[in-house]
């Protein structure tokens, strides 16, 4: 780029990481910018992205845009409740707040009819009837030990989906503080900023913090007649005022201020740098998009946007994952109850088992004992049967030995008789046979006597 100072052409170069021309449409801007924010949320870490430029060069139009061509605020609102690029849906609240004259007005606290009212209220000295000096509703901004910065009061609303986000943007929107300047017909006349808070819910203890901020464009007193008004005229005093000190901020955080030792940054000089300054130089990624004007009349603050980018392209931050640490102890102790109920329902569960058993078993041994007792009686009464047929079968042996000895004793009586009277027998017989022989020889000496009865003698009497 060249920029004209004092009549003489000076080539100046910049790098950026991208570009965008008036053949971009809201779609390729989201393209290029909106996935890394998304990865950088699912993290955990917290993200932030600021739109600077001049007035009129089209900031409010990139960030919220129209009804018809949706800016990058409610197209990255939009993705967060898409499972499809933010993946499961985390708890989202919003909250909708500008910088007024050095003032926190929150733009959702009022109600829709409000708005309306307000809308169609005249405007006195093209000042807005709800910005009419001073801030009635400004807020209080306080610095926390453990919160660090906080608004008190400021609207927390809970969104569950597009719907809402876009309806909320509406509201707010309406109640932001515009007015017409020589320079841009509708000139934002505060820095506008919506906060998105990131809870991961019950599956984790994640957190993350998206600020997105849209600027109200640097003027040039002279060019855009603010002078002419003394509201307008405080207005930009009060707007120069804060990007000043957001420039001197990003120039000391570029050359390494704040770090431990270092000079501190001056965040406290502007409400807009202490309600960021984590954003801009803590815990935080960072994405700056320029918006610049072609035009030639505009070439030197063209060229001021450049190296107030340049220069804060050079910051270094330090994001980290946010863990609740709080929320995680209470969920670690509701598992360890969930736990220990479970533990507990399954020991009674086992105890319940055990007795059903314990008492099977009883009953199983009380049938069994009885059975047991039955089978014993029945034992019993067949051994004393047994033993009353073993008693019976000894007396029935008893009487047949004593039968088989008298039996024995009569056998021995009668073979000592049959002896007896064998031998009796034999000689009775040897007597029978000796009167026999006797006999015969009676008988043959009377034959012979017969025979020769001379030579016979005369035989005896007895004979």
């Amino acid at each position: 780029m060249t920029g004209s100072r004092g009549g003489t052409e000076e080539p100046k170069v910049f790098s950026f990481d991208h570009i965008f021309d008036q053949a971009d449409a809201q779609a390729d801007v989201y393209a290029a910018l909106g996935p890394p924010v998304l990865q950088m949320l699912q993290r955990g870490h917290n993200a932030s992205v600021f739109a600077y430029g001049q007035t009129g060069s089209g900031k409010t139009y990139t960030m919220l845009g129209t009804e018809e061509a949706p800016g990058l605020v409610p197209r990255l609102c939009e993705s967060l409740f898409d499972p499809s690029q933010f993946g499961a849906a985390w708890g989202v609240t919003l909250s909708f707040f500008e910088v007024y004259n050095e003032q926190v007005v929150d733009l959702l606290s009022a109600p829709d009819d409000a708005a309306e009212r307000d809308r169609q209220t005249p405007w006195q000295n093209d000042l807005a009837p709800v910005r009419r000096l001073p801030v009635i509703a400004a807020l209080r901004v306080r610095d926390h030990p453990k919160l660090g910065v906080l608004i008190e009061g400021l609207t927390k609303l809970t969104v569950t989906s597009p719907g809402e986000v876009v309806a909320a943007l509406a509201r707010g929107t309406a109640l932001r503080s515009v007015a017409e300047t020589v320079m841009n017909a509708e000139s934002s006349r505060s820095h506008a900023v919506v906060q998105l808070s990131l809870d991961e819910g019950a599956r984790g203890d994640r957190t993350a913090v998206l600020n997105l901020v849209d600027l109200a464009g640097s003027e040039n007193v002279g060019r855009s007649r603010s002078n002419e008004d003394e509201s307008r005229l405080k207005e930009t005093r009060s707007i120069n005022k804060s990007l000043l000190g957001l420039g001197k901020c990003i120039t000391m955080l570029a050359q390494g201020a704040g770090a431990s030792g270092g000079p501190l940054v001056p965040y406290r000089d502007s409400t807009l740098t202490w309600l960021l300054k984590e954003a801009l130089g803590g815990n935080a990624h960072t994405l700056m998009v320029c918006a610049v004007d072609p035009s030639v009349d505009n070439a030197e603050q063209t060229l001021t946007t450049l190296r107030y980018a340049d220069q804060a392209k050079r910051i270094v931050t330090r994001p980290m994952e946010n863990i609740d640490f709080a929320k995680r102890e209470v969920r670690e102790l509701q598992e360890q109850i969930a736990s220990l109920r479970t533990e507990a329902a399954t020991a009674e569960e086992a105890a319940a088992r055990a007795v059903r058993q314990a008492d099977a078993h009883a009953l199983q041994s009380k049938e069994s004992q009885q059975q047991a007792q039955a089978a014993a009686t029945a034992a019993k009464q067949q051994a004393r049967a047994m033993r009353a047929e073993a008693e019976a079968a000894a007396a029935a042996a008893a009487a047949a030995v004593a039968e088989a000895a008298s039996r024995r004793e009569e056998s021995m009586a009668l073979a000592t008789a049959a002896r007896q009277a064998e031998g009796e027998s034999e000689a009775e017989a040897a007597r029978w046979r000796q009167l026999a022989a006797e006999r015969e020889e009676g008988a043959q000496a009377l034959l012979a006597l017969l025979a020769h009865p001379s030579s016979t003698p005369d035989p005896s009497p007895d004979r």
